[in-house]
């Protein structure tokens, strides 16, 4: 009986020590699932940032590839451009000036300079008054052709 007195001593100051352990083990145990929940919860945040880092990198990579493919025909089309342009520019200058040979434009031109020299009172404005000169210094002589002269 003593021995059954002495377990059940010992038995009931054991409860509470194991009830007390229970409590810790409990405590530390819910300290453990909330730093893990924590530590989860900052997994998934990075996660989270590294995968729309990742989409960016390969939104930005896709981008730089299709400008790759884009400038060197954007470069090509300008050159064809100039080079049809600098072929263009002697035929649209040779039509610009063979154009302006308006008859319309001529005669009114015309007819306003001889007004003008109408008016100007007998002082010819268009022509220069003509004076008369003899007929040899009106015959120039060409040192390089044989003279009339010489071949009789």
């Amino acid at each position: 009986m003593i021995l059954i007195g002495l377990v059940t001593a010992c038995g009931c100051h054991s409860e509470p020590s194991e009830a007390q352990s229970t409590r810790e083990f409990v405590a530390i145990q819910a300290e453990q699932n909330r730093r893990l929940a924590d530590l989860q919860s900052q997994l998934q945040s990075q996660q989270t940032t590294l995968n729309q880092q990742r989409d960016a990198l390969e939104t930005e990579r896709r981008e730089l590839a299709a400008k790759r493919l884009r400038d060197p025909v954007i470069a090509e089309a300008i050159t064809a451009i100039g080079t049809l342009l600098a072929c263009l520019a002697p035929i649209l200058l040779t039509w610009v000036v063979l154009g302006r040979g308006n008859q319309e434009l001529d005669a009114e031109l015309i007819a306003d300079a001889l007004i003008a020299d109408l008016a100007s009172g007998g002082k010819s404005v268009l022509l220069p008054a003509l004076q008369p000169q003899p007929a040899a210094s009106r015959l120039q002589v060409n040192p390089h052709l044989p003279s009339l002269k010489e071949s009789h």
